[in-house]
Protein backbone atom coordinates (compact mmCIF):
# COMPACT_ATOMS: atom_id res chain seq x y z
CA UNK A 1 0.00 0.00 0.00
CA UNK A 2 1.25 3.45 -0.82
CA UNK A 3 0.84 6.53 1.36
CA UNK A 4 -1.95 7.83 -0.87
CA UNK A 5 -3.90 4.63 -0.25
CA UNK A 6 -3.48 5.05 3.50
CA UNK A 7 -4.92 8.54 3.25
CA UNK A 8 -7.75 7.35 1.00
CA UNK A 9 -8.62 4.60 3.50
CA UNK A 10 -8.62 7.13 6.35
CA UNK A 11 -10.82 9.51 4.34
CA UNK A 12 -13.32 6.70 3.72
CA UNK A 13 -13.85 6.72 7.48
CA UNK A 14 -14.84 10.41 7.61
CA UNK A 15 -18.20 10.82 9.31
CA UNK A 16 -17.96 7.51 11.18
CA UNK A 17 -19.28 8.08 14.73
CA UNK A 18 -16.89 7.96 17.67
CA UNK A 19 -17.31 4.69 19.57
CA UNK A 20 -14.72 3.55 22.11
CA UNK A 21 -13.17 0.19 21.29
CA UNK A 22 -14.64 -0.08 17.79
CA UNK A 23 -13.12 -0.09 14.30
CA UNK A 24 -16.01 -0.37 11.85
CA UNK A 25 -16.59 2.04 8.97
CA UNK A 26 -19.84 4.01 9.32
CA UNK A 27 -20.64 2.17 12.57
CA UNK A 28 -18.04 3.50 14.97
CA UNK A 29 -14.38 3.81 15.84
CA UNK A 30 -12.00 5.53 18.17
CA UNK A 31 -8.55 6.84 17.28
CA UNK A 32 -6.92 3.41 17.73
CA UNK A 33 -9.73 1.88 15.67
CA UNK A 34 -8.85 4.16 12.76
CA UNK A 35 -5.30 2.80 12.84
CA UNK A 36 -6.60 -0.78 13.17
CA UNK A 37 -8.65 -0.38 9.99
CA UNK A 38 -5.59 0.76 8.05
CA UNK A 39 -3.45 -2.05 9.51
CA UNK A 40 -6.08 -4.58 8.32
CA UNK A 41 -6.05 -2.97 4.84
CA UNK A 42 -2.28 -3.45 4.82
CA UNK A 43 -2.67 -7.09 5.83
CA UNK A 44 -0.72 -6.44 9.03
CA UNK A 45 -1.37 -7.75 12.51
CA UNK A 46 -3.58 -5.56 14.67
CA UNK A 47 -2.25 -5.22 18.24
CA UNK A 48 -4.53 -6.36 21.05
CA UNK A 49 -6.57 -3.69 22.77
CA UNK A 50 -5.20 -4.59 26.20
CA UNK A 51 -2.09 -2.55 25.40
CA UNK A 52 -1.82 1.18 25.63
CA UNK A 53 -2.10 3.06 22.36
CA UNK A 54 1.56 4.05 22.54
CA UNK A 55 2.66 0.43 23.14
CA UNK A 56 0.51 -0.82 20.28
CA UNK A 57 1.97 1.70 17.83
CA UNK A 58 5.51 0.85 18.86
CA UNK A 59 4.82 -2.84 18.20
CA UNK A 60 2.92 -2.39 14.93
CA UNK A 61 4.88 0.44 13.32
CA UNK A 62 8.27 2.04 12.77
CA UNK A 63 8.99 5.28 14.61
CA UNK A 64 10.28 7.95 12.25
CA UNK A 65 12.16 11.17 12.93
CA UNK A 66 10.71 12.91 9.88
CA UNK A 67 7.01 13.32 9.23
CA UNK A 68 5.43 12.30 5.95
CA UNK A 69 1.84 12.20 4.77
CA UNK A 70 0.30 8.86 5.65
CA UNK A 71 2.18 8.67 8.95
CA UNK A 72 0.49 8.22 12.31
CA UNK A 73 0.90 11.13 14.70
CA UNK A 74 0.90 10.18 18.38
CA UNK A 75 0.28 12.98 20.83
CA UNK A 76 -0.80 13.66 24.39
CA UNK A 77 -4.40 14.79 24.37
CA UNK A 78 -5.16 16.06 27.85
CA UNK A 79 -4.03 19.08 29.84
CA UNK A 80 -2.17 16.87 32.31
CA UNK A 81 -0.64 15.05 29.34
CA UNK A 82 -1.70 11.65 30.70
CA UNK A 83 -3.74 10.32 27.76
CA UNK A 84 -2.63 9.53 24.24
CA UNK A 85 -4.47 10.25 20.99
CA UNK A 86 -3.48 9.67 17.37
CA UNK A 87 -4.37 10.57 13.83
CA UNK A 88 -3.17 10.19 10.25
CA UNK A 89 -1.21 13.05 8.70
CA UNK A 90 -3.02 13.68 5.41
CA UNK A 91 -1.16 16.77 4.27
CA UNK A 92 1.59 18.84 5.84
CA UNK A 93 -0.95 20.64 8.01
CA UNK A 94 -4.02 18.37 8.20
CA UNK A 95 -4.85 15.17 10.05
CA UNK A 96 -7.71 12.69 10.20
CA UNK A 97 -8.61 11.49 13.68
CA UNK A 98 -11.56 10.20 15.69
CA UNK A 99 -12.83 13.10 17.79
CA UNK A 100 -14.89 12.14 20.84
CA UNK A 101 -17.77 14.48 19.96
CA UNK A 102 -17.53 14.74 16.16
CA UNK A 103 -16.52 11.25 15.05
CA UNK A 104 -13.90 10.81 12.37
CA UNK A 105 -12.96 14.22 11.00
CA UNK A 106 -10.20 15.91 9.03
CA UNK A 107 -8.81 18.91 10.90
CA UNK A 108 -6.01 21.39 10.67
CA UNK A 109 -2.82 20.01 12.21
CA UNK A 110 -2.34 23.30 14.03
CA UNK A 111 -0.55 24.44 17.15
CA UNK A 112 -2.88 22.65 19.58
CA UNK A 113 -1.84 19.33 18.04
CA UNK A 114 1.76 20.21 17.22
CA UNK A 115 2.70 21.22 20.76
CA UNK A 116 1.46 17.83 22.03
CA UNK A 117 3.27 15.57 19.51
CA UNK A 118 5.09 12.65 21.09
CA UNK A 119 6.18 10.79 17.94
CA UNK A 120 5.45 9.99 14.32
CA UNK A 121 5.09 6.39 13.11
CA UNK A 122 5.15 4.87 9.63
CA UNK A 123 3.23 1.75 8.70
CA UNK A 124 5.67 -1.13 8.14
CA UNK A 125 6.46 -1.82 4.49
CA UNK A 126 5.01 1.46 3.23
CA UNK A 127 7.16 3.79 1.21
Amino acid sequence: MMRGEIIATAREMLGTPFRVGMSLKNVGCDCAGLIEIILRQLGQEVPKRNQSLAEALIIAMDETKTQSVGDVVLFKSTANMADFHCGILTEKNTIIHAHWSQGVVENSFGNWFKKRVVAFYSFKGVE
